[in-house]
């Protein structure tokens, strides 16, 4: 982990996940705090050798790669932890993760794991949309749903932190089937990034770029290109569906926590198609199979 400055008071720890760090007169307020203990005890290291005091964390969702740090890091500094309602429910009590992973139901072990199942943490104060002044600076927190419900991006000093809202290339195409639990809502938020004009972009998953639209664009192509994909997949169970979307991107899942997080993407996408009224269901023989949807009602969702 390295850290860098962009400009003014902004900072970033570079590494797996992408911590944004802005500094006020050696008070540091943290953009998520990474995956576990010894990714914060790194982090921890690098602020004190700057005599810096972390003062306020701001997780931006609830993903063990974003706030599993946490908890360390507000105690070692006695800092407040900031973070949107819904997603700091799932913070403080992170199982929500894999059960919602399984369906519902009580998960097996093999979805109990740091990647899944973040360390809890106590929030301090739960935030909404719209500026929060701290140190007499004024921080803009930012709407970004669509990877999780509540995600939020960080707007300072012309700098967004823009956490999963948006994901470099060399990351869709490792992961294939990138994360998001909403497509109207990824996709409106794509648009809603290309409205904003900032110095940097940081995504927590890939390269700090100048140009958003570059990015957006990469994105909403990639999301289309699944979306096109499972159309000429159909028709077929949820089951089958994801097996032949995982094969056409020649991915080879080799375990449980995995497959259950590229079926609800896939669903996501089942979800995203079935709303639009481009597919439809149907149960036979207590099979329910999704197929394409011969008298839509509505207009398709855009495929380029």
């Amino acid at each position: 982990m390295e850290l860098f400055h962009l400009k003014d008071n902004c900072y970033y720890l570079k590494g797996a996940v992408n911590i944004g760090l802005i500094n006020i007169n050696d008070n540091a307020i943290l953009i998520d705090t990474g995956i576990d203990k010894q990714t914060a005890k790194n982090m921890e290291k690098i602020i004190k050798s700057k005599s810096w005091q972390v003062t306020h964390i701001i997780n931006t969702h609830a993903h063990a790669d974003h706030f599993g740090g946490s908890q360390y890091l507000k105690e070692s500094f006695q800092a407040k932890v900031l973070a949107p309602k819904v997603e700091g429910i799932i913070m403080e009590h992170p199982v929500y993760e894999p059960f919602y992973l399984f369906g519902g139901a009580h998960p097996i072990n093999e979805l109990k794991n740091k990647f899944l199942q973040g360390s809890p943490v106590n929030i301090d104060e739960y935030i909404e949309p719209g500026p929060i002044n701290i140190y007499e600076k004024t921080l803009e927190i930012v709407a970004l749903p669509g990877h999780t419900m509540g995600q939020i991006g960080i707007l300072f000093e012309d700098i967004l932190y823009l956490a999963d809202a948006a994901f470099g290339p060399q990351v869709l195409n490792k992961h294939g089937i990138p994360y998001f639990v909403d497509i109207d809502l990824q996709l409106k938020t794509l648009d809603y990034l290309e409205t904003l004009n900032c110095s940097y972009y940081l995504p927590a998953h890939g390269e700090l770029v100048t140009n958003i639209k570059d990015l957006t664009k990469e994105n909403r192509q990639y999301i289309y290109n699944i979306a096109n994909k499972i159309r000429e997949i159909l028709p077929g169970t949820t089951v089958e569906i994801l097996a032949k979307l995982l094969n056409s991107l020649k991915i080879n899942v080799n375990n449980p926590g995995q497959y259950f997080l590229m079926q609800a993407a896939t669903l996501a996408y089942i979800s995203y198609l079935n709303n639009t009224r481009e597919i439809t269901w149907e149960i036979t023989s207590n099979i329910l199979k999704w197929k394409v949807n011969t008298q839509p009602e509505k207009y398709p969702a855009k495929t380029t």
